[in-house]
């Protein structure tokens, strides 16, 4: 199809969490072949969390593995895959890569390192993990909806020194190349060529959506040979909460990440963004104060004759004293890869509509035509080093 930027994470980091049943495996087969999966989650201080998904085959087959160096065809053989002299020339993207302190584990095979993360995980638990070049995808059901799954080919156990740096603070962030059209964002964000502060902060509670898409493989096996590629709904926010509009830096930041998506013309186009995963954090916690103020004078009285009646009396009238759990995909900045909005030539607008044949469950025949792969070109250019993360992230 057309691809300029892979959506991938960056960097997930947070403390691994195992409850008390331990990490569960999932047996998967199909056919003569079988698999597993299972997941770990990673938490923030904040309550912001993560899944981690590893999967892959069970049985471990030896295999030489090949790969290029300048062009040139190159083998490793099975025995010589944790020879560290030679696997130095093996790609990264092969590689499946472990480092707790001064030990450092690089696997080749993903069911040895599936295998390996298993045993050690439980080993870690409460420790701060930073996960890195894992592949992010998007799974939409029938409704356009969006699941992310994040998959681990490289694991850092972080020590308080590492945890110092500002490269490795909590949070789950990745970057994506995200697909659109001039209908995407709500037409009243602008007033002429400026933002609509008023309609932003009274209308959207400072928070622009963004109704992308983001390109994924077909993993139906009714129309993957028709379609092997399509463009999966996703929602991202620009989320403006920490701006103050009356600060003309703070006000140009904001203005710069909503005009990524100002288009006039027809067609679909694309644009690279960081982004910043959140799921599960609280978007508010109410003081006491407030929680009183909520509850009125007559639920009051009862609350203090009746202090056992707090958590019956607030739901009685909808308050949750923990705030709103919230699930969003956060635009950060744009990616210096692909900063500017471009029209993808190679992709018409009917093409949107392809994951709808793609997931249904019943096969049926599309009619359509598998994307030709043809890319356009497009010239790379760099965005200014300002640092957008204090402020959308």
């Amino acid at each position: 199809m057309h691809k300029v930027l892979y959506s991938e994470a960056t960097g997930f980091i947070g403390d691994l969490v195992i409850g008390e049943k331990g990490i569960e495996v999932k047996d998967i087969i199909s056919g003569a072949w079988k698999g597993r999966s299972y997941q770990f989650m990673l938490k923030t201080p904040d309550g912001n969390a993560a899944f981690i998904k590893v999967f892959g085959n069970t049985e471990i087959k030896e295999r030489d593995f090949k790969f290029k160096v300048d062009g040139s065809e190159n083998t490793l053989k099975w025995d010589e895959r944790f020879n560290d002299e030679l696997v130095k020339a093996v790609p990264n993207f092969m590689k499946r890569t472990y480092i707790n302190g001064d030990v450092k584990r690089v696997f080749l095979d993903d069911v040895e390192w599936a295998n390996f993360l298993l045993e050690v995980l439980p080993t870690l638990n409460g420790k701060t993990l930073k996960v890195y070049r894992g592949d992010i995808s998007f799974n939409p059901n029938e409704n356009g909806n969006t699941y992310t799954e994040v998959g681990v080919s490289g694991l850092v156990v972080l020590s308080d020194e590492d945890k110092a740096t500002k490269d490795n603070r909590y949070g789950f962030f990745g970057q994506n190349e995200i697909f659109f059209t001039k209908d995407a964002v709500d037409a009243d964000v602008w007033k002429g060529s400026d933002l609509n502060t008023k309609y932003i902060i009274e209308d959207l509670q400072k928070k622009v959506v963004i109704n992308g898409y983001c390109e994924v493989k077909n993993t139906s096996k009714t129309t993957r040979e028709a379609i092997p590629e399509y463009l999966a709904p996703v929602t991202f926010i620009i989320d403006l909460t920490k701006i103050d509009f009356d600060n003309e830096a703070h006000l140009a930041k904001a203005k710069a990440l909503c005009n990524m998506f100002k288009v006039k013309g027809k067609g679909v186009y694309s644009v690279g963004a960081k982004t910043c995963y959140i799921n599960g954090k609280e978007e508010k916690v109410l003081t006491e104060e407030e929680i009183k103020e909520l509850l009125g004078k007559e639920k009051l009285d009862l609350l203090e004759m009746f202090p056992e009646m707090k958590s019956e009396l607030m739901g009685a009238a909808g308050i949750k004293s923990v705030g709103e759990k919230i699930q969003e995909i956060r635009i950060v900045r744009p990616h210096g890869k692909k900063p500017i909005a471009t029209l993808v030539e190679a992709i018409d607008e009917n093409m949107l509509d392809l994951w709808k044949i793609a997931v249904a469950k019943e096969k049926a025949a599309t009619g359509m035509e598998a994307p030709k792969k043809e890319e356009k070109k497009v010239v790379e250019q760099v965005v200014s080093g300002e640092d957008f993360e204090d402020l959308f992230a």
